[in-house]
């Protein structure tokens, strides 16, 4: 009976330790947010899923409102007004006598409203006549560019306003479509997952979909030419040998800063995650105010002090997550053991931005750049073709990039739709 006892006691102790391994699992899983993870915010109200933590919110001792000092703005006066309203004072004067027959002396006073047209659609009907020569011939004049040969379409404007909703707005298609049927009188299945791709720098954005393997990226077109630093989170695909122009890399400190967040939490008795995570910030900070007195790198005896506590945190890290003996593709670390190597053995892609104040230590641009298209398709779901969501990406490429350089949208758009796009001054044919 004893041997029976101790025989089924080792077995639910086996077996609650799996549990509870699988119970740990699971709650880590779940545990995974925005704010210690790559998983995007609109991700955090999923079902189940556990909220990021507050971050403590420092006040900058300045009162609310415009400070002192600071430009301020109004609309601007406009020389020339499309349209100009007297207003004439009418009834009668104290002494009987109607103001109707008062002289003018001038205007006292002006004001400027700015507003928009009443907005209606224009139906403009073209007709192709068709003309009979002496010689007998006959001839059908060409339709403009502009116009569809379909009997009835929407005109330039409506599609560059469709456009500017629907790829910059991003606002959903049933919402585009019932806005402009109240505006302006108009009335207007699954596939595989796939992934949208983002290139950005402070002038030029570009998208693609695709996937996440090499085929992907090298169709993508951006890294097999690419010779600068590129800004990315710690995918393997980005430190593929197939990039031989690459000039370096910048690992994202946005990222890890996630990283170590969650290894915080996976930790919570280690000292190492904040201590490297403060550092961390330092340095991004010390960068900031760099950059913005043109310094070539961060002083030294700002970043070394910095420096020297993030590699002691990685080493101190490194001596308490012990590396599980496997291969190493197949073999499960520890939480934060793939983190802490990663740092110890790119130690140049992760500080690369502190001897050089040109390389970014976040890849922001890019995260910014390719929010709103995650936010649509958030609100909006999955869209099923392929083809139509890479136009779409086109789209928001050539837009985003006229953003970055000052221009129109609209006048951008409308540009794009008469076979006439706008061209950065950098490519603009000479």
């Amino acid at each position: 009976m004893i041997t029976e006892q101790a025989r089924s006691i080792e077995e639910l102790t086996s077996a609650n330790a799996g549990l509870v391994e699988r119970v740990t699992a699971l709650e880590r899983i779940l545990g995974r947010n925005s704010g210690n993870s790559s998983m995007s915010p609109s991700s955090d109200d999923l079902p189940g899923r556990k909220k990021p933590r507050p971050r403590p919110v420092k006040g900058s001792g300045r009162e609310r409102g415009k400070q002192n000092g600071a430009p301020g703005s109004s609309l601007p006066w406009v020389a020339n007004p499309d349209e100009h309203v007297a207003h004439h004072p009418d009834g009668g004067c104290v002494c009987g006598a109607d103001l109707e027959g008062a002289t003018e002396v001038g205007i006292d006073r002006s004001h400027q409203v700015h507003d928009l047209p009443e907005v209606h659609i224009r139906v403009c009907q073209h007709d192709v006549y068709r003309v009979r020569c002496g010689c007998g011939r006959e001839h059908v004049a060409a339709l403009p560019t502009q116009v569809s040969a379909a009997p009835s379409s929407y005109g330039v404007d409506v599609k560059s306003l469709v456009v500017y909703l629907l790829v910059y707005q991003h606002v959903p298609v049933e919402r585009v479509v019932e806005l402009i049927a109240d505006l302006a009188g108009g009335a207007g299945p699954a596939g595989r997952k796939r992934y949208v791709l983002s290139a950005s720098t402070e002038l030029y954005s570009l998208f693609h979909l695709g996937g996440r393997d090499l085929g992907s990226f090298t169709d993508f077109g951006v890294l097999p030419a690419f010779t600068g630093i590129a800004v990315h989170d710690r995918y393997c695909n980005y430190y593929n040998l197939r990039w031989k122009n690459l000039g370096g890399h910048q690992a994202c400190t946005a990222h890890l800063l996630r990283d170590f967040t969650d290894a915080a939490e996976a930790h919570p008795a280690a000292v190492w995650p904040e201590q490297a995570g403060r550092a961390l910030r330092g340095l991004i900070h010390a960068w900031n105010q760099a950059r913005d007195t043109d310094l070539p790198d961060i002083p030294s005896d700002i970043g070394d002090p910095l420096i020297d506590s993030f590699r002691h945190a990685i080493r101190v890290g490194l001596s308490e997550v012990k590396c599980v003996p496997g291969p190493r593709n197949s073999t499960r670390q520890l939480p934060g053991r793939d983190l802490l190597e990663f740092c110890r053995d790119r130690e140049t892609d992760v500080l690369r931005f502190c001897s050089d104040t040109r390389v970014w230590p976040t890849n922001n641009i890019s995260e910014r750049d390719l929010r709103p298209t995650k936010t649509q398709q958030k609100i909006s779901g999955r869209r099923t073709s392929e083809v139509l969501t890479q136009d779409r990406l086109d789209i928001r490429s050539y837009i985003d990039t006229l953003c970055k350089h000052g221009a129109n949208v609209m006048s951008g758009i409308r540009a794009a739709l008469t076979a006439n796009s706008w061209r950065p001054p950098t490519l603009a044919p000479t």
